[in-house]
């Protein structure tokens, strides 16, 4: 059986990191980012200062008890220091100087061979990594041999975040049901972006709807692809940065660490496959626990979970439902501009802080690569308990224009997606989340 809502609960429950620590972390960010951009050193050369890995791609999940610290990853982007040119260490020795001398930050700096880290003991600690960029490519610093490395982080993470779009958003939490069986389970060992990229790799573009129609399908899509691929490489295979191919990402692999990732996937998708095809809910439990541990909602919860999704609606439907068919082979990107937040003109979504109810949201198609004639379908779904009991959870798609506008009414992790229709061929799709808080406090998506 499926059981999504056993997966929901899951993935809040225990998987998911808490929203509380994730707002404290974007907090000590916008503090760093203050303190560097204001230093005497690095203010006339500081450009950004901006989220990487796990924290950018949001799959950061719960650390085990064991260790309950997580960590998070800042790049800094730098002009280049003439004067560094040929003893590049000094990146990473200036930025330790200017922590080590604050009195706010002196006891908690560590220096690294390719950043400085700031550990906040006991919850968690952050990563700032020196970037700078040479000859139209970027480049991190390893201290230790006092040279520039090659880099391309920005690639990356729009190679990862186009994956996700085609993953019809599921590639993510998926990313974090792997990393928990990691971490948690300890059922195999891989680092993080090794693990992202095999994931992700495993996603077509001309993947439908059916495949990630939820979250436990979209899981038994990619573990039994993700299988296939390492049963028929019996010798460890090369994985290369799919943005930077002279990278592989294998290099730290033995053949035995490969041996036993291969072995443990090929056991959780028996059981995985055991698990989805079981009619029977008492036995179909009994086997997700044995593919995700003991952590994984029981069948003595299931009173409680079998009560009615709340963000459950019969009017919501989907692409591949609504057209004849889902091929995403051109690329859209939509922006959301907020109206008439008190205090503010005028904004981008992404640059505001808390988006409050009773404002105007304006959704505009920035770009696409399709060709004319096409149409501009829309999708506004909100969720959470306010708009249900306002019988306002909507998600109909109904056919637009390149400019949308809606009211935010309700508290709660809303979304609006866009769809670009050829020929009764949806042939492109953007996704914008639009959490909304009616008090202080701010609400965010899963």
């Amino acid at each position: 059986m499926q059981l999504v809502k056993y997966f929901n609960q899951f993935m809040k429950d225990t998987v998911n990191l808490n929203q509380s620590r994730i707002n404290i972390l974007d907090q000590k960010a916008i503090t760093i980012d203050n303190f560097i951009n204001n230093s005497d050193t690095f203010k006339a050369n500081y450009k950004d200062l901006f989220s990487q890995g796990s924290y950018k791609h949001e799959t950061i999940i719960k650390p085990p008890k064991s260790n309950k610290e997580f960590d998070a990853d800042l790049l800094l982007e730098l002009e280049t220091f003439s004067e560094w040119e040929s003893n590049p260490s000094e990146y990473i020795n200036e930025l330790y100087k200017i922590f080590k001398s604050s009195d706010r930050y002196k006891n908690i700096v560590i220096k690294n061979t390719r950043c400085v880290t700031l550990n906040y003991s006991g919850d968690f600690h952050i990563d700032i990594v020196p970037l700078v960029k040479r000859s139209g490519s970027y480049y991190i610093i390893n201290k230790s041999d006092n040279v520039f490395e090659k880099t391309n982080p920005i690639e990356y993470t729009a190679w990862l975040m186009d994956k996700h779009r085609h993953s019809r958003y599921q590639l993510k939490k998926i990313i974090r049901l792997f990393k928990y069986m990691r971490d948690i389970k300890q059922t195999f060992t891989s680092k993080s972006i090794l693990l992202n990229t095999m994931l992700a790799s495993q996603v077509n573009t001309y993947d439908t709807d059916s495949d990630y129609s939820n979250l436990p399908t979209a899981f038994k899509t990619i573990i039994n692809r993700l299988n296939d691929y390492l049963q028929t490489n019996y010798f460890m295979p090369h994985i290369y940065n799919p943005t930077m191919p002279e990278e592989d990402f294998m290099r730290n692999w033995t053949q035995d660490q490969y041996s036993n990732f291969r072995d443990k996937i090929k056991s959780l998708t028996e059981k995985t496959n055991e698990a989805y095809n079981e009619e029977d809910q008492k036995k179909s439990i009994k086997t997700w626990r044995k593919v995700f541990g003991d952590k994984f909602p029981d069948f003595e919860r299931s009173a409680k979970l079998e009560s009615v999704d709340e963000n459950y609606t019969e009017e919501e439907e989907f692409p591949d439902n609504k057209f004849s068919n889902v091929s995403l082979d051109y690329n859209l990107k939509i922006s959301c501009t907020v109206k008439g937040q008190a205090g503010f003109r005028d904004m981008l979504l992404q640059y505001v802080q808390v988006l409050f109810a009773q404002k105007k949201l304006e959704f505009n198609v920035d770009s696409t690569d399709v060709p004319e004639p096409y149409e501009i379908w829309w999708k506004v779904k909100n969720e959470g308990h306010a708009a249900k009991m306002a019988g306002q959870l909507r998600g109909s798609i109904f056919k637009g224009n390149k400019s949308h506008i809606e009211p935010t009414k309700f508290k709660g992790a809303h979304y609006v997606e866009c769809y670009i229709v050829k020929d009764n061929i949806c042939v492109a799709m953007d996704r914008i989340d639009v959490p909304i808080e009616i008090a202080n406090k701010k609400y965010t998506p899963i």
